[in-house]
């Protein structure tokens, strides 16, 4: 019932055009049950052969019921789709709104095909629940209102009977589908997203599948997922179908049962005969509102368990909570860490670290996997949240400043930058939206990048294919730069800017970033410690904790950890 009442209250904005298409499906029915009874008392009372003033009522009644049904069902569905269509577009946004602070801590145990199928798929379905069981539902109810009202003229028991079965046909029968469906609908909605993720997985994965032999395990993966979508299809298609026919024996039977109950009065002279088709076929035409009730609550299931999925994430506390202070302009921002510890699954990840980034500083922050590198830089960018110590911008904790104003002052390069299927120019665009092409050259030149591009056919307009699928490594490592150098931040940090590039690369690379930080403050963080020479300072973690500090010179001259570390990695480089 919480899931049903917040799928309700999402349309809340759009209740008037909702309301509206509900009156019009509500004409449309009465229109086609009025139509239906005025013309059963038209053929009733024409076989008595009166004349035609007394049929005059009755013929311009059908001519009007008629017309009034093809207008209102039009204009019923034109309202209904339009205001489907926008509820899908608000919900869609609205859902990308709630979702966006969760990110990323809040997101990480959501493999990334689950996250698209409760963003394309589950909303897809949540957007049916308006158009095929809230309005359903409500139009069946004020026409059974109607309905009864109207028999009730005739009959306070004729307009029992027929409430009687509609709520047989329209709530017991539904329901008991509902509840024999329900496994299945949940199957569905599960194996939906089980397919969203294998699809992510065979397209981002297709050369790992390929290179360690997997193509048949993954492929029967597949089959088997696909198959199992298929079983709870036909169980769905089954119980439909078996609800269909039920509901149909139940319409005959509410016509005799009714037929049964209305000849004894018709024949003792206390209901005119003409009363009799009208009753019988009222009865039966008054079900059109009743008939899609069963596969509305067949769809409520799906739509419940598409909007449970979607409140499981959107319910969830944000990771990170925001300041309401704007940062302010700081042209050369102070920043210190002061006995910062920090836990998440109750692992302790770093504990005790203070450090001072002055305006113009160069450090480096090295160490094994593990250490507790990019942890630092991501509380740094409030993408975590940290509990015991501080951290300061210009003296003040940074928790009290919004967080877009903290990453507007920080250009930030992370491992693995994620390369959008489009051109080169708006790939290094996202860093400032408002740049200008000119500022998009320049930010492609100080990564050391233009050359590159101006040798491709299409140069800055060039597809780089999903992922950046149609660069290299270094390529994509060179365009997340450009996106840092647009944005032209006082403070970079750059994370594991040289991991997975050949020397060549790393060179070009690492003469990217030299350039761009001249005049700006950079925090490095690399296990590689052969290009730290610039350095002003390196601060080298061990399980979370400094383990030494200093200049590389004065790292390299006391014969530590640091020394072992990089007389390895010169060893193997010169191997």
């Amino acid at each position: 019932m919480r899931i049903l009442l917040k799928c309700i209250s999402l349309m809340k904005s759009f209740r008037i055009f909702v309301f509206l298409a509900i009156f019009l499906g509500w004409t449309t029915t009465i229109s086609w049950f009025a139509l239906i009874t005025t013309s059963a008392y038209l053929i009733s009372a024409a076989a008595l052969h009166p004349s035609v003033a007394e049929l005059q009522v009755a013929i311009v009644g059908v001519r009007f019921f008629g017309l009034s049904r093809a207008v209102s069902r039009y204009f019923e569905r034109l309202v209904s789709h339009t205001v489907t269509f926008k509820l899908l577009a608000n919900i869609r946004v609205w859902f990308y709104d709630q979702l966006e602070p969760l990110a990323p801590a809040g997101l990480q145990e959501y493999r990334t095909g689950d996250l698209l199928s409760r963003i394309l798929a589950d909303v897809e379905v949540l957007q049916e629940f308006y158009v095929r069981v809230f309005g359903p539902t409500v139009v069946a109810i004020t026409t059974s209102l109607s309905v009864f009202w109207f028999f009730g003229h005739w009959s306070i028991q004729f307009a029992f009977v027929l409430i009687l079965f509609h709520i047989l046909i329209g709530i017991v029968l539904p329901f008991s589908t509902r509840w024999i469906s329900k496994k299945a609908s949940k199957q569905i909605i599960q194996v939906r997203s089980n397919i969203s993720v294998l699809a992510v997985d065979a397209v981002q994965g297709s050369s790992e599948i390929i290179l360690f032999g997997q193509e048949t395990a993954f492929h029967e993966k597949v089959v088997s997922t696909i198959q199992e979508g298929i079983k709870a299809e036909k169980r769905i298609n089954l119980i439909e179908s078996l609800s269909s026919s039920i509901g149909l024996v139940g319409i005959n039977l509410t016509a005799f049962v009714l037929l049964f109950l209305t000849v004894p009065i018709v024949n003792s002279g206390n209901l005119d005969g003409k009363i009799l088709a009208v009753i019988i076929l009222g009865a039966i035409a008054s079900f059109e509102a009743i008939q899609p009730l069963s596969l509305a609550y067949q769809n409520l299931e799906k739509a419940i368990e598409a909007g449970r999925r979607i409140f499981e994430i959107i319910d969830r506390p944000p990771s990170v909570s925001s300041g309401t202070e704007q940062l302010p302009d700081f042209n050369q921002p102070l920043i210190e860490i002061k006995h910062l510890d920090f836990s998440y699954s109750h692992k302790r990840v770093l504990h005790d670290i203070t450090l001072t980034l002055p305006f113009g500083k160069k450090t480096a922050i090295v160490g094994l996997s593990g250490s507790g590198k990019t942890t630092l830089s991501n509380l740094i960018m409030r993408f975590w949240d940290f509990k015991e110590g501080e951290i300061l911008i210009n003296g003040k904790d940074i928790r009290s400043f919004e967080e877009e104003s903290i990453r507007n002052m920080v250009a930030y390069v992370p491992q693995d930058a994620f390369i959008f299927n489009s051109t080169i120019a708006e790939n290094i665009r996202i860093g400032k939206p408002a740049a200008t092409d000119p500022e998009i050259q320049e930010a492609a030149r100080k990564a050391n990048l233009d050359q590159f591009i101006l040798s491709l056919p299409k140069r800055y307009q060039t597809i780089v294919g999903e992922g950046g699928a149609f660069l290299s490594g270094g390529e994509r490592q060179r365009i997340s730069i450009a996106r840092a150098a647009v944005r032209n931040a006082p403070i970079y940090i750059f994370d594991e800017p040289f991991s997975n590039l050949d020397q060549a690369t790393v060179k070009s690379v690492y003469h990217a970033i030299t350039e761009l930080v001249q005049d700006k403050s950079m925090l490095l963080i690399s296990h590689q410690l052969t290009n730290l020479a610039l350095m002003d300072e390196i601060i080298l973690l061990r399980d979370g904790a400094i383990l030494e500090r200093g200049t590389q010179q004065e790292l390299i001259s006391i014969s530590g950890a640091y020394r072992k570390m990089y007389d390895l990695q010169q060893n193997l480089i010169n191997a």
